[in-house]
């Protein structure tokens, strides 16, 4: 039954209206690169902007293998800006620092006023996202004809945290997930109103166009053939009508072929082990990983994972999320087995959804990275899905509005609880009141035992504590971050070192003096190491920095001493340099 018309004018503008608020305070609210590989993307949207030509897939370009189409869409926001300094770095061990998780770069009171681009860029992707929303409850509308079923899908959409979070930030999953859900739309279309040329090639065309938005919209392809060799007709008839593929083809051509021109391959795939080297870990298709952690972690990011992967939700949400997907799933079983009739649009729904499995199962092969946005391209699928099955339970199954009203209000309540009490104290209060780019360079002297060496920078340990200083007048805010290159080879490689800082501040007594240490650790085995020390999260301090003492060896033994060690680029510093682009 038809639903009458006023319900679709009073209910579908309140749910855009609210999932472009909650799209906005989400773009809003995260700070600007704290979301996965935000910072490449906006450098290959940058460099399209600025050269009008598509960048080289290297170590110094790591996510320009991405097809061009949504960095092309956003190009024309992507102006100059500063961006925020980093908070991580490699330490003088070899392993990351990540000091002030789970941000990776410093965040100020003041960042409303900055980054403007960027944040341009992000409500771009928001309205792409928004786009999502509509188009997931069409294709919804399709399969039943009925808004009950069109607000559900929407809803579940618009406010599935996961969505919210990378929807709303400079990443190409913003454009693959909608021309996804227009994907869907025209093939559920072809299902439930028979094949036409037409419907054929803008299938093809919005396949393409997903392709083109990010690779992995390839887990579509097989959908949409299934589709069109399903339609009732002559075999003849059905291969024939395959040919509207070969739009797709022709139209991703141009890029794949330049890929070929490059790298050797259609997905430059083979460049990947070049380009980040340091992030392939190669695994077989039978390892328990795929049958263990694998689905696990891919389920619990597509719910929601923030920041880098390093702000997870609690357990028992996920718990819960799982439980009502479960009840969702187990309707929508329950009426592809009774209904004949709905078989064939569950069969298209499955299987995007398994081939977009496969699709990320394949990425994990070489990358450890079980990440729920590789399903993006099944997202509006798995919504309608979601949607159909809760509605062969009651009371959803009558049709009325008030049961899908309540369960998005539900998903809508439980999205903004995420974001306030679980995203929004991750990151605020922010890491620094005012961010400073101030850099001081330190030309610390031996202070006690050390000798000058023959060379500049590099000094001979005559005693079991060998320490340099230099006297420096510079307020804290502008020395957070202390770094400076260390080399050397003891007999002990793990060593451990120690900074000390003397700070002057003024109370109701007058001018006070203290001093702060702070250890840090590096490896003496010959090699180049930089050290780095935050003292952003220390409450002592404030006020001015008047002295540092560089304690480079804790304890030198016996075996020490004589040895040589080279001291070179210590610099005192508000912040660490960002990416510049």
């Amino acid at each position: 039954m038809t639903p009458p018309r006023h319900t679709v004018r009073r209910d579908v503008p309140v749910l855009l209206v609210v999932a472009s608020a909650v799209l906005v305070a989400w773009a809003f609210i995260v700070p600007i690169f704290e979301a996965p590989d935000e910072f490449l993307h906006w450098q290959y949207a940058r460099h399209l902007h600025d050269h009008w030509r598509l960048p080289i897939y290297g170590p110094t370009f790591a996510e320009a293998n991405s097809p061009p189409l949504y960095y092309a869409a956003v190009a024309p926001a992507a102006t100059q800006t500063t961006t925020p300094p980093l908070a991580i770095w490699v330490d003088a061990t070899g392993a990351h620092s990540m000091p002030l998780a789970p941000h990776l770069y410093l965040s100020s009171e003041h960042d409303l006023r900055h980054y403007w681009p960027i944040r341009r860029t992000r409500l771009l992707s928001a309205l792409m996202s928004l786009g999502t929303i509509a188009l997931c409850g069409l294709a919804a509308f399709e399969v039943t004809g009925r808004v009950s079923t069109a607000l559900l899908a929407a809803g579940f959409a618009a406010f599935l945290p996961q969505f919210s979070f990378r929807g709303t930030h400079v990443s190409n999953d913003a454009l693959v997930t909608t021309m996804a859900a227009w994907t869907l739309i025209l093939m559920l279309r072809i299902v439930c109103r028979g094949f036409t040329w037409r419907r054929g090639v803008l299938a093809a065309i919005a396949l393409a166009a997903a392709y083109l938005s990010k690779i992995n919209a390839i887990a579509l392809a097989p959908a949409l053939a299934l589709v069109i060799v399903t339609e009732p007709g002559l075999w003849r008839q059905r291969v024939t009508r395959l040919s509207v593929l070969g739009v797709a083809l022709a139209i991703v051509a141009p890029w794949s072929m330049r890929n070929v021109m490059l790298y050797g391959d259609p997905f430059a795939s083979g460049a990947m082990h070049t380009a980040v080297a340091g992030m392939v870990s190669e695994r077989s298709l039978w390892d328990p990983h795929f049958i263990t952690t694998f689905p696990r972690e891919l389920f619990k990011s597509f719910i929601g994972s923030f920041g880098h992967l390093n702000l997870w939700l609690p357990k028992w949400i996920h718990a819960l999320y799982m439980a009502f997907m479960l009840v969702a799933t187990t309707g929508f079983l329950r009426r592809t087995l009774r209904d004949p009739a709905f078989r064939r649009l569950a069969a298209v729904l499955v299987t995007t959804i398994l081939c977009s499995y496969a699709v990320a199962l394949h990425i994990n092969l070489t990358f450890d990275q079980p990440q729920g946005r590789y399903l993006f391209p099944a997202l509006p699928a798995i919504m309608v899905l979601l949607a159909v099955g809760l509605e062969d339970w009651r009371p959803w199954a009558s049709g009325q509005r008030w049961p899908a009203r309540a369960t998005v209000g539900v998903w809508a309540a439980a999205n903004l609880a995420i974001l306030g009490f679980i995203v929004y104290p991750a990151y605020y209060p922010p890491t620094v009141s005012t961010i400073s780019r101030a850099m001081l360079v330190v030309r610390p002297r031996p202070a006690q035992h050390l000798a000058n060496g023959p060379n500049a920078d590099e000094y001979t340990i005559t005693g079991p504590r060998p320490e340099l200083q230099a006297d420096v007048r510079v307020p804290t805010v502008d020395a957070g971050f202390t770094f400076f290159d260390l080399e050397g080879q003891l007999p002990s490689r793990d060593q451990r070192g120690s900074i000390l800082y003397t700070l002057e501040d003024r109370d109701d007594r007058g001018v006070v003096t203290h001093e702060i240490a702070t250890r840090f650790e590096w490896r003496a085995d010959g090699q180049r190491r930089t050290v780095f020390v935050a003292l952003l999260k220390d409450p002592r301090w404030t006020g001015t920095v008047t002295r540092v003492r560089l304690r480079l060896v804790d304890k030198a033994g016996d075996a020490d001493r004589g040895r040589s060690l080279r001291l070179r680029n210590v610099r005192l510093a508000g912040s660490l340099p960002g990416h510049d682009f």
